[in-house]
């Protein structure tokens, strides 16, 4: 009897010493703090605290207080202090933090470029994940599995992965820079849906003169924009009928592998010359170069009467609130790529589907295993659906035998909720999460009476885009996420902030009127050239050609 009793309390230790102690040396021995095994939960016997610096998604009312966090909370044992920036300051404040010395213990969803990746990865700020992923990776080991080219996106030319992704494959997204027009508005100028640049301009030009809201004031907007959001900036979406132009900030194209500059080509300045005559004929919303997103929104949710009548946005829940009393969100239709006068039709295209930067643990986290143990589970499918729709059984639940999903394959998971709104449920996209194309397309298909409520979304972006949006591409254009030897990465930051800023500028001034498209197009190009394109474009040619050729 002793024996026995003495065998169970030894099998005990060892099935204790293995929750909490195996593969977890690192972290045992440098904290004193022991994990738990792979893919078990608790993450730590006692509960401790990691502080996160992060952006505050403007549909999110409290991450510290979010059904998601006390989630996590329960189920890893790990309390998070939250340090959040609003999403639009991001940029800003992520700069002001790696340059200040002060780190948290995690960067998560503030937009962590690849070149910072690199420069602070190699001088020991982001701490390298290679030991962390082989010894405790459990979800994301399931993920290299399934996207056998991940691991090479994500690690960097040192051989170190310094950073974990965001990975979303979202069919509407691959080709989100997008316009959308009021179809109630197309229908009271008695016009067809616009096909090519000229067509548009007449279709703008009907919004503006023949008061399509029907209130007897020359109050319509007949396109606006913003400087910040989702594909909101001008030339965005237009641009795409002179060259092929994706909104990333680069103003890279490809062909065969050869890396070029576009803004400062002949057909880019064709395209701000159709864009210049659209302004001077009031066409654009002179805000449209001032603004921001929750601007734009306000404008598209104008109260008593809507006066706008198209928006470049990624989707319409950018400029309206997707499921609100209101209903302006189930007004505007997707435009199709148009055609411009030399018969360009392109599209601009996002096929990868992955933030390399969405989760780095710096060098001030005092548990760097804990910490990368919270970020594996959320890689898990039901971790997944919590943090970007919200509470099992209330604002999704797995489908049902005989369920369809978007595409007409087998259903995965049904949504009850709408997305865009204002909640404290779910963290709205922030954060790592797996969401393959099976995973998208796998959410249950409404029925076509709900195609028009907030229930209605996924159906209704993947029916715009699958009709309208697969054409034009040319994935061999596209420049993909590259990562940069330390001297590169240090020397292209600094050269893609000066000329984006500088670009962006132009744009608008030419745009506007600000500045002559004919008399000042020779000076512009002369002080790309000056700040550097040629550099720029061969230090981004140098390391497509050291991770892809």
């Amino acid at each position: 009897m002793k024996k026995t009793v003495l065998c169970v309390f030894v099998l005990a230790l060892v099935f204790v010493a293995f929750v909490f102690g195996g593969g977890a040396q690192e972290s045992s021995a440098a904290t004193g703090v022991e994990v738990s095994a792979p893919g078990v939960f608790p993450i730590v016997k006692e509960k401790i605290t990691l502080n996160f610096f992060a952006a505050q998604h403007p549909i999110v009312e409290d991450m510290a207080t979010n059904a998601m966090t006390m989630y996590m909370e329960e189920l890893t044992n790990v309390h998070i202090e939250w340090e959040t920036v609003p999403s639009q300051a991001q940029n800003e404040k992520r700069t002001l933090l790696l340059a200040s010395g002060d780190y948290p213990d995690v960067l998560f969803s503030v937009g962590t470029t690849p070149q910072e990746i690199m420069i602070y990865g190699s001088e020991g700020v982001f701490l390298p994940l290679n030991d962390l992923i082989d010894t405790q990776g459990f979800e994301i080991k399931k993920v290299f599995a399934e996207q056998p080219n991940l691991r090479s996106i994500i690690t960097t030319p040192d051989g170190n992965i310094y950073a974990l992704p965001h990975i979303n494959q979202c069919y509407h997204c691959f080709f989100s820079q997008k316009m959308w027009i009021n179809r109630e508005w197309l229908a009271a100028v008695n016009m067809d849906m616009p096909t090519t640049t000229e067509e548009m301009f007449q279709v703008l030009k009907a919004f503006k003169t023949q008061d399509p809201n029907g209130n007897g004031i020359a109050d319509e907007i007949p396109i606006s924009g913003a400087t910040t959001g989702w594909h909101t900036r001008f030339p965005a979406f237009f641009m795409n009928a002179f060259i092929y132009y994706d909104d990333t900030g680069d103003y890279f194209s490809m062909d065969n592998g050869d890396i070029s500059f576009v803004a400062n080509k002949p057909e880019y300045r064709e395209g701000l010359r159709y864009l210049r005559r659209l302004y001077a004929e009031e066409l654009i919303d002179p805000a449209a170069f001032t603004q921001d997103s929750t601007q734009l929104r306000s404008l598209g949710e104008n109260p008593d009467v809507n006066i706008l009548g198209s928006a470049l946005a990624g989707w319409f829940g950018v400029f309206t609130k997707n499921g609100a009393p209101s209903g302006r969100f189930t007004l505007y239709d997707a435009v199709p790529p148009l055609e411009g006068p030399q018969g360009v039709r392109t599209t601009g295209s996002y096929p990868f589907g992955i933030n390399v930067g969405d989760y780095v643990i710096t060098s001030a986290a005092k548990y760097p295993a804990v910490a990368f143990k919270y970020a594996d589970h959320l890689y898990n499918r039901e971790a997944t659906l919590r943090s970007v729709f919200g509470r099992e059984g209330e604002e999704w639940d797995w489908a049902k035998p005989g369920d369809k999903g978007l595409n007409g394959e087998p259903a995965i998971w049904v949504r009850h909720s709408t997305f865009g709104t204002l909640q404290n449920y779910h963290w709205a996209q922030e954060g790592p999460s797996y969401r393959p194309t099976y995973l998208r397309l796998g959410e249950k298909a409404v029925s076509r009476e709900d195609y028009f409520t907030g229930k209605g979304l996924s159906l209704r972006l993947y029916d715009e885009t699958n009709a309208k949006y697969d054409v034009g591409i040319v994935p061999d254009q596209v420049f993909p996420p590259v990562f940069m030897t330390k001297q590169q990465s240090s020397q292209f930051a600094q050269l893609r902030t000066t000329i984006g800023d500088f670009v962006a500028e132009y744009n608008a001034r030419f745009i506007t009127g600000d500045l002559d498209i004919e008399e000042d197009w020779n000076a512009y190009v002369k002080e790309l050239d000056k700040i550097g394109v040629e550099r720029y474009v061969r230090i981004a040619q140098e390391a497509y050609d050291a991770q892809y050729k």
